[in-house]
């Protein structure tokens, strides 16, 4: 299941939260990782942190410019833009995304990595997505790891 999901980590501006961000995805066993279009310390010491955390454990981190480039070097099937509930009414649906895995769908998760987060722009490039019960922006971070853990359970509804 792994090996079909990409996660992304749009415009961080801030090297530790591309550190956590890697070092959740990797803790989950998740080894496709993106950083689009980062800057500031995010550029100059995050990424090279980064690299030294993803390359003993075979990850694949990737940098890229913007979301459009990721999207072109994946070629995924399905582009989820996780956003907080007042800014998409979908709310993501954990069953249906399990279930495009395993048939050769490359699935690509998309995350803000700064405040505001994502553009009404980059959340045309896919279907931007709420988790239901989070009624207030939470940090990258804890959308990622609730994500990971509901994605490893078995199938249930939320």
């Amino acid at each position: 299941m792994q090996q079909d999901i990409f996660l992304a980590l749009h415009g961080p501006h801030s090297r530790s939260i591309v550190v956590q961000f890697v070092q959740t995805a990797l803790g989950y066993g998740y080894k496709n990782i993106i950083i689009s279009k980062a800057s500031g310390s995010a550029a100059t010491a995050g990424i090279p942190e980064a690299s030294k955390i993803a390359f003993p454990q075979s990850a694949t981190l990737l940098i890229v410019g913007n979301i459009s480039d990721a999207i072109n070097l994946v070629d995924p099937k399905h582009v989820y833009l996780i956003v907080s509930r007042r800014y998409s009414t979908e709310k993501l649906d954990f069953d249906s995304v399990r279930s495009h895995v395993g048939q050769e769908n490359k699935i690509l998760f998309v995350f803000g990595g700064s405040s505001p987060g994502l553009s009404r722009r980059d959340m045309d490039l896919g279907k931007a997505c709420h988790i239901t019960w989070a009624n207030e922006e939470i940090a990258p971070i804890a959308y990622l790891g609730i994500i990971l853990d509901r994605l490893g359970m078995e199938k249930t509804s939320m």
